[in-house]
C-alpha cells in the first residue's frame, strides 16, 4: 500500500531558490557552498529527511547527512541532562498577555501526550503524573 507523503513546507522552495543563485551568480566553482545555506538545508532535513530534503534543495546527499549528523550532534551537546519531573509555574507556560499553550510530554518508549492549555484551571501536573503512573 502506496504511504502518502506530507507536501513540503515552502520554505523548501525558498531555499533552493537561493542555491540555484547561489550557483548562478558565483564565479567558476570558486568555493563551497556557503554555511548559511548548508545549515538551513540541514535543517529542513532533520525535520523532513535528508533523502527528500537532498533532492528537493538539488544539493549532495551524503554532504546534507553529514551535515544533519554535526547539526545533531551540537544539539546533544547543548541539551542539559534532566531526569524527572521538570517543574514550571503557569506564568512561565502562558505569558501574561497569552493565555493560550501546549505542553507535550513523552515518554522513553514513544508514548506522548499533547495538553492544549487555554486557562489557568488545567492541573498540568496531575495529567502528567497520571501519563507516567501508566507506563510499566
Amino acid at each position: 500500500m502506496a504511504q502518502r507523503r506530507e507536501a513540503l513546507p515552502t520554505h523548501v522552495g525558498q531555499v533552493r531558490n537561493r542555491i540555484e543563485h547561489w550557483r548562478k551568480t558565483r564565479s567558476r566553482r570558486t568555493g563551497p557552498m556557503p554555511e548559511d545555506l548548508w545549515r538551513e538545508a540541514a535543517e529542513l532535513a532533520s525535520t523532513h529527511g535528508v533523502y527528500r530534503i537532498s533532492r528537493a534543495l538539488g544539493v549532495s546527499y551524503e554532504s546534507l547527512r553529514r551535515r544533519v549528523e554535526e547539526v545533531g550532534e551540537a544539539v546533544q551537546a547543548r541539551r542539559p541532562e534532566v531526569d524527572g519531573f521538570v517543574e514550571l509555574s503557569m506564568g512561565q507556560l502562558v505569558g501574561r498577555e497569552e493565555r493560550r499553550a501546549v505542553v507535550e510530554v513523552s515518554s522513553g518508549d514513544g508514548a506522548r501526550m499533547v495538553i492544549e492549555l487555554s486557562g489557568y484551571e488545567v492541573d498540568v501536573q496531575g495529567l502528567a503524573e497520571s501519563f507516567f503512573q501508566r507506563l510499566p
